[in-house]
Formats: structure tokens, sequence, C-alpha cells
């Protein structure tokens, strides 16, 4: 009689980590082309790679502008689209292949990173959950400099620590890849740029004060970053290093402003680390802005009378948003305290190492964002995109020292984080798969070539082309469309003054939707609506010139 094989639990745990991978990358990659986010962003960063590929231009030495900065990065996100480009084309999808593929590579990364501190179990669950979290799939989904910011993250933090344990016997492998984290994590955003250079430059003292020996491979990884970041380095020398002076204006000028000023933007960072924290571990938020929507409830409580009402309102919109805010606010705020609490306790060292270094890199994140004020994004807690993911951790390492019989626990904890996730997964899919998903300030490239689709056959003149309609959309939509119908052999112009037109040209106004059973529009700038299609949130009317 044949034995039945019994797998060890090395087996079962690969089997497990194959089957979160395949469905993070499943997550990632589905309808990748025509479910892309294409802004004008995009467009100048697909142009770039586009142009170097075919040989009009040479490779860049900078990269992208930091965000209301005269600041430039270094090129290496450029090279990643660059090189993506040679290999599989220049559509413009391409360009975000590089983010989809450090995205995907990022899964398997977190739970080396994670089962640092935590248990296999522990980090199983925690990396399911990024696997199906919204915010990691939105930000893997479309081209943007800081995409990728997690997998280098991680990467750098991995490398670190192991250069922080093992010191002169951190193999060369694991010394190449914290030169390369550093080098190209710098390049990707500023912060990252600061908070790496600032943080390895502490290590690099007290690794060498350890042990001198160190010093051949920290010269090594510091050749390793110099090497990668040579085009920014030339450039600033032969341009009087210009382009690092407006990063250190921009830095002092956002320091102005007095106490006051000052400790409004402490507040608005606090409230926006709070609100993505919920974000990234829930999908529960905006994904373009932190509301700061917790200071309004202070506001609110303090008001005569709030808690009253909110007893008396039970159920309400205003209460479930007050509780939920509650929540959260909880939530981070004793992720915090675990974190600390967790590294005094800790007598390990290599683990004691592990939470010194996020403590630091969260400590010095937080620090950089208090200029920003109330002009933080969600998308800037890319860097700091695993801190949620610990804080749970720590909850569940407690659930589970607590009532470890109570296996459900874990499991109810995991359930409840993954369909909320799943869920708005499921209603943002819902609405692109029936041509839906594009907004006012979210253009989406498969409904945008429809847009084109529609406009071309309904045009009079098919290589010449008008588009028009409120500020908005114009700002949105014109550049990406403009790019896409330059491919094709047309010509996309903005229609300022409807005079000027000749009556044989096509025009088209783009608008809001008519809602549900609400009369269509019959005209639009005082022209007559000739055809109209719906896209979605947007609206594209032809509208008729011709008395």
């Amino acid at each position: 009689m044949t034995e039945k094989k019994v797998l060890t639990k090395k087996q079962k745990l690969f089997i497990l980590l194959g089957l979160i991978f395949i469905v993070g990358v499943f997550l990632r990659a589905y309808h990748f082309q025509a479910w892309l986010f294409f802004w004008s962003d995009q467009v100048r960063d697909a142009n770039i790679a586009q142009e170097v590929v075919e040989g009009k231009t040479a490779w860049p030495l900078l990269g992208p502008v930091m965000h209301h900065t005269a600041f430039k990065l270094g090129a290496m996100y450029h090279y990643f689209q660059i090189s993506a480009m040679k290999i599989f084309g220049t559509e413009p999808y391409v360009a975000a292949y590089p983010d989809l593929f450090f995205s995907i590579l990022s899964i398997p990364l977190l739970f080396v990173f994670l089962k640092i501190y935590f248990e296999n179990k522990i980090a199983l669950i925690l990396t399911s959950l990024y696997a199906v979290s919204y915010y990691s799939i939105y930000y893997s989904r479309f081209a943007w400099n800081t995409n990728s910011l997690p997998f280098f993250v991680l990467l750098y933090f991995v490398a670190l620590h192991r250069f922080l344990c093992e010191r002169e016997k951190t193999s060369w492998l694991w010394v190449i890849l914290l030169g390369i984290s550093i080098g190209v994590g710098m390049q990707l955003h500023a912060l990252l740029l600061v908070m790496a250079v600032a943080i390895t430059f502490f290590v690099f003292l007290f690794v060498l004060k350890k042990n001198w020996r160190t010093w051949k491979k920290w010269a090594v990884v510091l050749l390793i970053v110099l090497v990668l970041n040579s085009g920014q380095i030339f450039s600033e020398w032969g341009n009087g290093f210009s382009n690092l002076k407006a990063l250190f204006e921009t830095s002092s000028g956002r320091t102005d402003g007095g106490i006051k000023k000052q400790f409004e933007n402490a507040l608005a960072n606090i409230d926006c680390h709070i609100q993505s924290n919920a974000q990234i571990i829930s999908s529960i938020g905006d994904e373009d802005r932190c509301h700061l929507a917790y200071s309004d409830f202070i506001k609110k409580i303090s008001t005569a009378g709030y808690a009253k009402k909110m007893i008396h309102d039970f159920g309400s919109r205003d209460f479930l948003d007050l509780a939920r805010s509650l929540i959260f606010t909880l939530f981070s705020l004793s992720g915090y305290a675990w974190l600390i609490h967790s590294w005094r306790c800790e007598k390990e060292l290599s683990r004691k190492y592990f939470l010194s270094l996020i403590i630091v890199y969260a400590s010095l994140y937080f620090l950089l964002m208090l200029p920003m004020g109330g002009a933080s994004l969600p998308r800037y807690f890319l860097h700091v995109f695993f801190m949620p993911f610990l804080f749970l951790g720590f909850w569940l390492k407690f659930l589970d020292k607590k009532y470890p019989q109570k296996q459900l626990n874990l499991f109810f904890v995991f359930s409840l984080f993954a369909l909320v996730n799943l869920f708005t997964i499921f209603q943002v899919a819902r609405d692109f798969s029936v041509g839906a998903g594009s907004k006012i300030r979210y253009p989406i490239l498969g409904e945008m070539e429809q847009m084109l689709d529609y406009m071309i056959s309904q045009a009079d003149t098919k290589k010449e082309l008008y588009v028009s309609g409120k500020s908005s959309y114009a700002f949105t939509f014109f550049t990406p469309l403009r790019y896409l119908s330059e491919r094709r052999g047309f010509k996309l112009q903005e229609a300022e003054n409807y005079d000027n037109i000749p009556n044989e040209k096509s025009v088209f106004y783009f608008r809001d939707s008519p809602k549900k059973n609400a009369t269509a529009p019959k005209s639009a700038r005082g022209f007559e609506i000739e055809n109209f299609k719906i896209f979605g949130d947007i609206s594209v009317s032809k509208l008729k010139l011709k008395d």
C-alpha cells in the first residue's frame, strides 16, 4: 500500500505564498491596458520614453519634476520606461509596465520584510491583505514615478537590516541590493532621497563603530549609488547645482508661516496619516486627496449639543462617519503605541534593530511631511505603506498570544479587511467593465480610445477635430486625447473661439453625463447638439455649427 505523501511546513508555506502571489498578480494585471489611468503626467513620460526609443532624443540626465517645485529627480524612472518600450514596443500602456512589475515583486518581498519580526502565520495574513489592498492595486495600475516606491523601500529595509545584523559577514548580494535600493529609490521621490541618505549615514557610523572592517562593503554601496545617479551628478555639475538649489529653496520656503501655521500643518499631517493608514489597509477613503475630515470632527465634537444630536441620529451618515473616524484614529494611535511598546520590550537583537529602523524612518517621514500640511496627498504615503500592516500585525500577534486556541479571531480580522477591499475592487471593476470608469479627474486609457473612436466616426473632416467643454474636463482629457489622436494621424485642437472655426470642421463638447431619467441636453455653448455619447460620468457631444 502506497503511503500518503505529507507536505512539509516549508512546502505548505510556498504553496500558500504562491496562491497569494497569483491573486495579487491577477488583481494588478487584469485588463491592465484598457483600465489604465492615463493623464497629462503619463503623456509627458510616455512621450519622453518614446522619443528616446525612436532615436529622436538622447537618454535624459534628469527625470520628473517634483510636485509643486522646480526640482527634478534623477532619470531612473524614465530609464525603466525606456527599457520597457525597447522590449515591448511604444504603446502608451507599456510605460506603466515597470510599475506593474515592481508592484508584483513587492508581494513576496513584503513577506520577507514581515518575517523579520512576525511568525509565518501572521506574515502570511498581512501579505494576503496587501495582495488584495485596493490602495496598492490602484497605484500599480498606471505609470507614476512614486508607484514603484513600495518595492524599493522594502528592499532597502531588508538589505539594511541584514547589514546591521551581519556586518562584515553580510553577503555581497545584500551589499549590492542595498546600493541598488538606495540608488534607485532616491530617484523616485525627493523624500526618499533625504530619508535614505540620512538613515544610511547613521547606520554606517553605527556599524563602522562596531566593526571597522565593513568599510569595504560600505564603499561598494556608495559606488553603486554614485553609478546609478551618475546622470544627475553630471547634470548638476554642469549646471552649477541649480537643480539641487531648487530643492533647498522649496524646502526653506515651506517652513515659513509662524508657529500657528506650523501647528496647523502638524494637525493636518496627523490627520492625513490617520486617513492614509485607514485607506491603505481597508480601501476606505479618497485615493486622490486627504479630506482632513478628522479636523472637522474635532470642531463638531466641541460644538454644544453635538453628542446629543449624534445619539438622536444613531445610524445616520454623520454618525457612521464619526464612528469610522474614531475607529481609524484609535487604529493608528494604538499602532504607533504598539510600535514603541514592542521596541522597548524586545530582547532579540535582530527584531530590535528592525523596530528601530521603522521608528527612525517613520519619525523622519513625519517631520519631513510637516511643511506639506493640508497639501498632503495619499500617494505620498507610498513611502510608509507598510505601517498599517505592521499595526494590524501587532494586534494579530496580541490576539494569537492572548487566545492561542481561538484561531478564528485571526481569520475574522483577516476576512473583515479583505472583504472590504474586495468589495471596493468589485465596485470599481464593475464601472470599468461597462465603460463607466472615467471621472472628472480620472481619464481611463481604454475609454479615451473609445471616445476618440466615436469622435472620428462622427467627424466631417477626418484629419482635424476640435474639442471644448467645461474647464475641468478640458484640463483632464485634452492632453491625453491629443496624444492618442496624433498616434493615429489625427490633429486634435482645443476650440477656444468658436467664431474662428470653419463650419465644415467638427467640434465636440465635454460635459457631465445627464442624470438618470433626466432630459438629454439639446444645446451647448449656444449650439445645437447633433449627437452625443456617454462614457461613465462624461458626455461627449458633437455640436452643429452650420446654420
